[in-house]
Formats: C-alpha cells, sequence, structure tokens
C-alpha cells in the first residue's frame, strides 16, 4: 500500500498500526510504526532517520543510493517474523527521554510567565 492522500495524525497513526510491516525511509513514518508497535524496515535516506532506528535497536536496511528488491525482500520475511515487544523497551525509552524535554520546557515557559 501506497498512501498518497492527507490524513490527521490521529488517522495516519490508525492506519499504521493495521499495518502488518511498514516499510519507508521518512522519519515520521518509521516513528508512528514503532508508536503504533508496527515492525518497520528503514531505509536511509538522512542521518535523523539512521539516529532514529539505531534508538530502537536497527540499522536500516540500505539507503536510498544503494538498496535493491532482494535486500527489501530479505529484510521483509524477516521483518515479518519479529514481534513488536522487540522494540517496545527502546521506545519507551525514547517516550521517557520526550517527556523529560516536555517537562523542562514547560518549565522554562512558566519561569519566563512568572517574571512578567
Amino acid at each position: 500500500m501506497c498512501i498518497r492522500d492527507r490524513y490527521k495524525t490521529e488517522e495516519f497513526l490508525s492506519i499504521i498500526g493495521n499495518f502488518d510491516l511498514l516499510i519507508g525511509m521518512r522519519l515520521h513514518a518509521l516513528v508512528f510504526a514503532a508508536v503504533m508497535q508496527t515492525p518497520l524496515l528503514a531505509i536511509s535516506y538522512d542521518p535523523k532517520v539512521d539516529s532514529f532506528v539505531n534508538a530502537i535497536g536497527e540499522k536500516p536496511i540500505g539507503t536510498v543510493e544503494k538498496i535493491d528488491r532482494d535486500t527489501i525482500v530479505q529484510a521483509a520475511v524477516a521483518g515479518w517474523q519479529k514481534t513488536p515487544l522487540e522494540q517496545n523497551k527502546n521506545i519507551e525509552i525514547l517516550r521517557h527521554k520526550a517527556q523529560i524535554n516536555s517537562d523542562k520546557a514547560f518549565a522554562l515557559l512558566k519561569k519566563v510567565e512568572e517574571k512578567r
């Protein structure tokens, strides 16, 4: 399936949550797959994709410059055999880090508001 329409975030999450496997290169699609516990395969095009994929304990299956059909098929077969639980621990660590950043941002905003 190739998604071409525009969806709200919640709709997009729901769609991806119903996939058996997501093969993608865009960061947000990969993040959404991870959040929805959908097995994912990443094709690297940017260091931010590599960083995210590494952070959840995976590796890109190739780059846009260097990937072929056989590599994708082999990785997809292996990806279908993975359980979402293999990535959950790392995703929870990332969620915790994101919450810390959010808490710090709100604390800074509160300080600015208090000074007014």
